[in-house]
């Protein structure tokens, strides 16, 4: 049990349980052992592993056997709840420790083959912050998360000297920001489809944070240090012929920053953990979140007061947020007497918060005309900055 440190298996999918209960049901538990699984179940293997892993006779395995399936674990663990509210804390597992403190080679080559592999993982059932693209593949902050595993296993084998292994991890990133490059080039390009612009940029900014925050965890010398930084961390910071990160991180940072976060004050709304409807889809596109809320009949007053109060508490942390307020103005419009209904239950700090967003006049503009307008100011943004 040494290597699992604090959270071992149980209190693992313990987590996981309380933010993802719906994922759990007799059948989706295996009978095979956890790497086959693994290598059977190429799109739902999260799921069942986190549905076997407590059924299996570990005690039987070798360390080495162990370490392999104790990080699929971890990564089943953080695929199944990244994007939901309350996320499992094992970023630091599957992108540093169960890197750097495995010396065998053989291990590590198998960590490196089922973080490429993870792609194939249909996270459908646990995010719908994702831009399903024709043509280049489902995009989604997903990829992020996998580009940690990647830059985690690259900084690894580069200070092992690993030179065929850093090779092939270093191709596979390559590949994926090609990929995601391309995803944003086309809406950058395609007129009428803002919307997925707007999407794309907010993705792809989240993940090539993701990239660029492992890259600072390395153990390598500063020549190593300074070459792959060079060529990953400044990625989105200046322009490059070939690469239109720096054109997404400006639309990003100008309509979707303030909506795509931890959402940390929506923690404190309890009921949001329970069901797969209430999954947050990318901000600021809350609308049709916030009218499944409203007349989900899961949901009772004192749900909807918990998840009014956390919005707000979430309006005052940021206040250059649109999403929130979207979700409010969808209460209101949805409640039988709108927002004033519940107003007298609503925390005393909140109440000049909730007044000073005019929810009432925001609740006026339906979600098509929302999604409407940003896309004119989308389109004109990139015009008048010649993102083009």
């Amino acid at each position: 049990m040494s290597f699992y440190g604090m959270i071992d298996p149980e209190n693992l999918i313990s987590l996981v349980r309380n933010t993802a209960a719906f994922i759990f049901s007799e059948e989706n538990e295996k009978e095979e052992s956890i790497s086959e699984i693994f290598e059977k179940y190429p799109e739902m293997g999260w799921m069942y592993i986190l549905n076997s892993y407590l059924n299996k006779d570990h005690s039987i395995k070798t360390k080495a056997e162990k370490w392999y399936e104790y990080y699929l674990l971890c990564l089943s663990a953080h695929w199944c709840t990244v994007m939901t509210i309350v996320p499992t804390d094992v970023d630091n597992k599957i992108r540093i420790k169960l890197w750097q403190d495995m010396s065998k080679k053989s291990v590590v080559e198998k960590m490196i083959n089922a973080s490429i592999k993870v792609k194939q993982w249909n996270v459908s059932v646990v995010s719908i912050r994702t831009l399903a693209d024709l043509d280049f593949g489902k995009l989604s902050g997903h990829d992020g998360e996998r580009f940690t595993l990647l830059m985690g296993g690259l900084g690894w084998c580069l200070k092992m000297g690993w030179k065929e292994l850093s090779n092939k991890l270093e191709m596979e990133i390559d590949r994926e920001i090609d990929r995601e490059n391309k995803i944003f080039i086309k809406y950058l390009h395609k007129k009428g489809d803002e919307l997925n612009l707007l999407k794309s940029s907010a993705i792809i900014a989240h993940n090539l944070g993701d990239l660029s925050r492992v890259l600072a965890t390395w153990v390598v010398s500063p020549d190593v240090l300074d070459k792959y930084s060079s060529k990953y961390f400044e990625l989105g910071l200046k322009k490059v012929d070939d690469k239109k990160f720096f054109e997404m991180g400006l639309i990003n940072k100008y309509f979707t920053v303030h909506d795509n976060h931890r959402h940390l004050a929506l923690r404190d709304a309890k009921c949001l953990k329970s069901v797969q409807d209430f999954l947050l889809p990318l901000g600021p596109f809350f609308d049709y979140w916030g009218e499944t809320l409203a007349k989900h009949p899961l949901i009772k007053q004192n749900d909807i007061v918990e998840i009014v109060n956390a919005l707000l508490d979430g309006c005052e942390r940021i206040p250059e947020q649109k999403g929130y307020s979207r979700a409010l103005a969808s209460f209101h419009r949805m409640l039988p007497k709108g927002l004033k209904s519940i107003e007298k239950k609503i925390a005393k700090t909140h109440v000049k918060t909730l007044k000073g967003l005019k929810i009432e006049e925001a609740a006026k503009i339906s979600p098509q005309s929302f999604e409407s307008r940003i896309s004119k100011q989308v389109r004109m943004f990139v015009e008048l900055n010649k993102l083009i």
